[in-house]
């Protein structure tokens, strides 16, 4: 771990893990290919319990791989399922 003052940043080397939780039930890390939230313990939630605020997943020109099920509630827009 350094604080590179010049970009004032703290860098971490890759596969070092920032972990949270008593139990390092969640951690966040790079290993110099991919990056990854992994959670041991209960959900994994993204935003915040606010409605209205927006989650964007990709990009306009990237693939979204959901890798097991997938359940939507609410209104879906302009999408297709195939």
């Amino acid at each position: 771990m350094l604080w590179d003052q010049s970009d004032d940043a703290l860098e971490l080397t890759d596969s070092s893990p920032i972990k949270v939780g008593d139990g390092a039930d969640m951690q966040i890390y790079h290993d110099g290919t991919n990056s990854f939230v992994t959670n041991a313990t209960g959900a994994l939630k993204l935003a915040t319990e606010t409605s209205g605020i927006v989650v964007t997943i990709g990009h306009t020109t990237s693939e979204t791989t959901v890798a097991d099920d997938l359940t939507i509630t609410g209104t879906t827009v302009g999408t297709t399922f195939d």
